[in-house]
């Protein structure tokens, strides 16, 4: 009879976790402000270049362009790479870059938006959006 409880346990585990992941957003939407003493330049030079300033990245390297659009992959920190894609490219205004790979469960487009702090010309206030989708891999 006790080894009734393990697959029970399971059972119950599964429909606990289907439960809890029918109740989160399919689409998620964050947006970030932030000042900096840099110029909207600066800021995009370092946007724009490696995303070694990430510590949460830990390694990188580029692709060939695909549609025209410049692609890179950058390993997260469980060993995973994903691969980007650049969508949008103004600089120093705004840079848009998105999750290029179709095979991952996830993706997600984050948009930096850059300009001058009207109190201060030297400085940069930047916006960053990420929109976010989840899927089933399709």
């Amino acid at each position: 009879m006790k080894w009734l409880w393990l697959p029970g346990g399971a059972l119950i585990l599964l429909i606990l976790m289907t439960a809890v992941g029918a109740t989160l957003p399919f689409r998620h939407r964050a947006t970030r402000r932030a000042r900096f003493r840099q110029s909207p330049e600066a800021l995009y030079k370092i946007l724009a270049g490696p995303p070694d300033w990430r510590s949460d990245v830990r390694g990188y390297g580029t692709l060939p362009d695909r549609d025209g659009r410049k692609q890179w992959w950058e390993q997260d920190g469980h060993g995973r790479k994903i691969r980007f894609e650049l969508v949008e490219d103004s600089p120093p205004a705004r840079r848009a870059v998105r999750i290029a790979d179709p095979n991952l469960p996830f993706g997600g487009t984050w948009t930096f938006e850059i300009s001058p702090a009207p109190e201060a010309p030297t400085c940069a206030s930047p916006r960053m959006e990420k929109c976010a989708t989840c899927s089933s891999g399709s």
